[in-house]
């Protein structure tokens, strides 16, 4: 997923880090169906995220042997190195 990350060219113009905080919808079957965006600090990084995160397969959860859907409070965290 990491390699995915675009990050936002002015934030990184600027130097600016920040994080965004996604609820993710993911199905029975480990796909993404749907993400929210929490908290938005602007500078374009939560559209950077959900264009990272969008598509994606994930291990599903699973509750008494069997796969179920979930929601789940996912950070994403923009730094500079």
């Amino acid at each position: 997923m990491l390699s995915r990350i675009v990050y936002p060219p002015m934030a990184l113009k600027q130097g600016i880090e920040a994080v965004v905080y996604l609820e993710l919808f993911i199905d029975s079957n480990g796909a993404i169906r749907k993400i929210k965006v929490l908290k938005d600090p602007g500078h374009g990084f939560a559209e950077a995220a959900v264009k990272a995160l969008e598509g994606l397969t994930c291990i599903p959860a699973n509750a008494n042997g069997k796969n179920c859907a979930v929601r789940y409070r996912y950070p994403v965290k923009f730094t500079l190195n």
